[in-house]
């Protein structure tokens, strides 16, 4: 007896996952997408419709198609609403503490596909800048019809449910995510000194410093409304070539003094904020601000020529306990350095992108 046609392998191909739209209030601020798009842009307050197609490329019809949706960490199934098809959100057994949006009794004709949709709410205080929020769909089992009457069950490899084997057949899941914004730090600095043809304060350059000049920097961190920031740090390395004038290092959040459980200390190579173990942002961003005053040092190594880097960043932990970072603060100019003379020599110096220094000799 020839054995029974089970409709071959591979029949159910992944649950592809993405992003279908996402909505901020009644407005629709991305999509709709169509199946399978990813890393899309959200804010805390956003309602995501996540879509997930599972196509049959088989000869046969399945039936009792079975797909799980692994929800990201800290998310609840009463962030979840809108689940077609049937589908119910809930723990499982076999992924503890884990979420997930389900789905049983699937017909998927050959040759076609189905289409499972759900929202998410991107829960407000929960959170963090920059945090990636990952959702795995897969196929669990799917289960067609044989040529002689009797039924056959498939489970993909690398199954989303860990305690479904044996497995046999190949894989079928799919991950998909949306994610927080994370550019949050901005950089600026003025020069002290203006004379004709060199950029100091009141030029739109004011690119140039020399021997003994201060440069005023300002460092400007935003909190985003409505995030959490763990074990958050604001910190400007100080460069080799520039010297802290200590008593000008001044940090303020939203223009007042620091308030209890932050701080701000320094030492001549790097300057740092600490937040507080846990800051909840609240329904307005939050800004934080760093001033301080730097003088281009009297050296053997700042030559024409010498180029000095002065950036600033900021670190936090998200909800996950994943370190974050903010982008790395820029100010962009392209000008080469002017001489600029100084009561203590005739050399130049040019802050250039990210905050360079170029020394020239006359």
């Amino acid at each position: 007896m020839a054995e029974p046609s089970k409709g071959g392998k591979d029949a159910a191909k992944p649950a592809h996952a993405g992003g279908e739209k996402i909505k901020r209030g009644t407005a629709v601020v991305n999509g709709p997408n169509g199946p399978n798009v990813d890393h899309k842009l959200v804010q805390p307050g956003d309602v995501v419709t996540f879509r997930v197609d599972v196509t049959n490329k088989g000869n046969r019809d399945s039936v009792q198609a079975e797909i799980w949706d692994v929800l990201p960490p800290n998310v609840a199934c009463t962030e979840v609403s809108a689940i077609s098809n049937g589908g119910v959100c809930g723990a499982k057994t076999a992924l503890p503490g884990k979420v997930v949006v389900s789905w049983t009794g699937i017909a998927i004709a050959h040759n076609s596909s189905v289409e499972l949709d759900y929202d998410v709410l991107v829960k407000k205080d929960t959170f963090a800048p920059n945090e990636d929020l990952v959702n795995t769909a897969g196929v669990r089992q799917y289960t067609t019809t044989t040529n002689v009457g009797t039924t056959f069950t498939y489970v993909p490899r690398s199954n989303i449910d860990p305690t479904n084997t044996p497995t046999n057949t190949s894989s079928a899941s799919d991950p998909s995510d949306v994610f927080l914004a994370g550019d949050l730090v901005a950089k600026t600095r003025t020069t002290a000194v203006a004379e004709p043809g060199n950029h100091g304060p009141g030029d739109p350059l004011d690119d140039q410093a020399t021997i003994g000049e201060n440069v005023l920097y300002t460092v400007s961190a935003t909190l985003p409304a409505n995030t959490v920031l763990n074990a958050g740090t604001i910190t400007d390395p100080l460069p080799s070539g520039l010297v802290l004038d200590p008593a000008t290092v001044v940090a303020k959040l939203d223009g007042a003094a620091l308030p209890a459980g932050w701080s701000v200390t320094s030492s001549a190579s790097v300057i740092t904020i600490a937040l507080p173990a846990s800051v909840v942002v609240g329904p307005k961003n939050r800004i934080v601000t760093l001033t301080f005053s730097g003088r281009v040092a009297d050296i053997p190594a700042n030559v024409a020529g010498t180029v000095i880097d002065n950036t600033a960043s900021m670190q936090w932990t998200d909800s996950q306990g994943k370190p974050q970072s903010s982008n790395v603060a820029k100010v962009s100019n392209t000008r080469s350095c002017l001489p600029k003379k100084s009561g203590s020599g005739s050399s130049c110096m040019g802050l250039l992108s990210p905050l360079r220094c170029r020394l020239i000799q006359r």
